[in-house]
């Protein structure tokens, strides 16, 4: 599989269009915006729901979608009773309005075609949309602060370039889009990368946990000299991710891993049995910065606990019986972001991918 054999074939057709609108529509819209911009969305899905009048729906997906309807209402009614219009009702009509429709198109689009396709369809679009928002970043055209979402864009891309079976500019391309990465000054995504390795070594065979162990034995047993290089070749070429991270692993985490670990233990403390429809993701100015624990304290332990258990289920299982599926681990990538990440915006898209994996389930792998 070559990738200019990859452009050249599917940039123009239907399926790409829709999967590029879909993944530009992912990145593009936050729960912030204002309720006239969810116009947008909501007409696309019933236009295509005009045209692609035959919806099936599997009993996962179903599940899967009645486990977040339950977060979505909780929300809605308890930001109409405390009148946190601002956060919860955002929240909540960001589900409703946004994610729900357009993940069902997803859903919709990639049951219809085969796991290679749906490869093609996410490379090429992750390519035009990761240097396009890395452009406009670096250039200052969009914040600074959407280094994190920028970053995270990056990282999935260079999962998806490792499915490609082709020669040298393959590990070229990699080369590129990982720099960029680290350009981004995006710690997260990088944490992500090492994360993803790991499922892949432990769902691979037991030599190649062996040769990693080894690798990371001498890591460890150099690891002084190692951190002191990596850290005066950050600040020597202005490589912003390794900065973070050395600064990060100098002082015990940073300011910021300290403050979400502070963060957490407030939050187990509000886990109840029932639904808590008084919590408000922005309690103290502070959002959750994991979505499981604000799912946990806005649905109580009942729903919490079968929402962890459902999505622990979907991947262990897929992973299993399809462990050389790359799209797999560009899915268990964004359980990094959706683990750390502040609210709603950052942890959709490994909701999002959640639907991905779930039809992968379902279908024999090509890709």
């Amino acid at each position: 599989m070559k990738l200019f054999s990859i452009l050249r074939e599917n940039i123009f057709k239907k399926s790409f269009v829709n999967i590029f609108v879909l993944t530009l529509f992912l990145y593009s819209f936050s729960f912030r915006f204002s309720f006239v911009t969810y116009i947008v969305p909501v007409s696309y899905f019933l236009v295509y729901i005009f045209f692609n009048r035959k919806l099936i729906i599997n009993l996962k997906a179903s599940v899967f979608y009645v486990l977040l309807g339950v977060l979505a209402s909780l929300l809605l009614i308890g930001g109409l009773i405390g009148l946190d219009f601002e956060v919860r009702v955002k929240s909540a009509m960001y589900l409703f309005l946004f994610f729900f429709p357009m993940s069902y198109i997803f859903y919709c689009e990639i049951n219809k075609h085969d796991i290679n396709t749906t490869f093609k369809n996410l490379l090429l679009s992750y390519i035009i949309l990761g240097l396009f928002i890395f452009f406009l970043h670096y250039n200052g055209l969009i914040s600074k602060n959407r280094y994190q979402h920028v970053g995270n864009i990056l990282a999935g891309l260079t999962i998806l370039l490792f499915g490609i079976k082709s020669k040298w500019y393959k590990w070229v391309c990699i080369g590129i889009v990982f720099f960029l990465l680290l350009l981004s000054g995006s710690r997260q995504a990088l944490v992500g990368l090492v994360f993803t390795l790991l499922i892949y070594l432990l769902a691979s065979r037991f030599k190649s946990v062996m040769y990693a162990s080894f690798i990371g034995l001498l890591i460890y047993l150099n690891w002084d000299y190692i951190f002191k290089k990596i850290e005066t070749f950050a600040y020597n070429n202005g490589i912003e991710t390794l900065k973070r991270m050395t600064y990060a692993i100098k002082s015990d985490g940073g300011a910021s891993v300290q403050v979400r670990f502070s963060i957490y233990e407030k939050l187990i403390q509000e886990i109840n049995f029932l639904p808590n429809l008084s919590f408000s993701p922005n309690k103290d100015s502070l959002l959750p910065h994991n979505f499981f624990l604000e799912y946990f304290v806005t649905c109580g332990y009942f729903f919490g606990i079968l929402f962890f258990l459902f999505i622990i289920y979907i991947f262990v299982k897929a992973i299993i019986n399809n462990k050389n599926n790359v799209l797999l681990y560009f899915a268990a990538f964004y359980f990094v972001p959706f683990n750390v990440s502040s609210g709603m915006t950052s942890a959709k898209y490994f909701l999002y991918y959640c639907l991905l994996v779930i039809i992968i389930q379902s279908k024999k792998s090509k890709a």
